[in-house]
């Protein structure tokens, strides 16, 4: 059964007929590297993303300080 927020699991808990979560009592450390990969790939999309929307901010910025510093002569 799909977890109300509609994200996929990996095992780590199951969604009971009530809405609530169970928590699974045999944590194996194939299952903590599995979640630390998940969670690092996400991480570094996340750092990507904010890389490339500052970049885009910062010409923005330099373009209209171009445009004010040429109004201005």
């Amino acid at each position: 059964m799909d977890s109300p927020t509609g994200m996929a699991h990996n095992g780590a808990s199951q969604t009971n007929m009530a809405g609530g979560f169970k928590k699974e009592t045999n944590i194996t450390p194939e299952y903590v590297n599995r979640k630390m990969e998940s969670m690092m790939a996400a991480l570094y999309d996340t750092v990507e993303e904010t890389e490339k929307r500052l970049k885009n901010m910062e010409q923005v910025i330099f373009e209209l300080k171009n445009e004010k510093t040429n109004k201005a002569e």
